[in-house]
């Protein structure tokens, strides 16, 4: 039977995006673009990092609708693009927007849609034993 790669699938990988978070929303004063574009770029390397590790074990375990998981990965990340290339915008609105893409992500996302695959995945491990 396949176990579940602890080290990659647990609370402690959600540690990194949180004190990201946690930055962008107690540096109100922030107005720096090159401090932003460092923050910004810190949150797409995390997801970029966290979709691949999560499609690669929703395929390993070839759990359904990887696809539309996948394409609701690559439109968060265009989010989070065209947020960065919006030069019309403030950095204290950028850093706003930020905040909110992270916070609505983790809540919408995080923990109902992958809730749901997990559950899956957790389920067929079960009925294997």
């Amino acid at each position: 039977m396949a176990k579940i790669p602890r080290k990659k699938y647990n609370y402690e990988d959600y540690q990194e995006i949180l004190k990201l978070l946690e930055k962008l929303i107690t540096n109100k004063s922030m107005t720096s673009s090159d401090e932003y574009a460092q923050i910004h770029t810190k949150v797409t390397n995390y997801f970029v990092t966290h979709f691949d590790e999560e499609q690669e074990f929703m395929e390993k375990f070839n759990s359904p609708g990887v696809e539309q998981h996948i394409s609701k990965h690559n439109q968060f990340l265009k989010k989070l693009a065209l947020l960065d290339s919006n030069s019309k915008l403030k950095v204290s609105t950028k850093r706003e927007r930020l905040c909110y893409e992270i916070s609505d992500w983790l809540i919408n996302h995080e923990l109902n849609t992958d809730i749901t695959y997990l559950e899956d995945i957790t389920n067929r491990l079960i009925e294997c034993k």
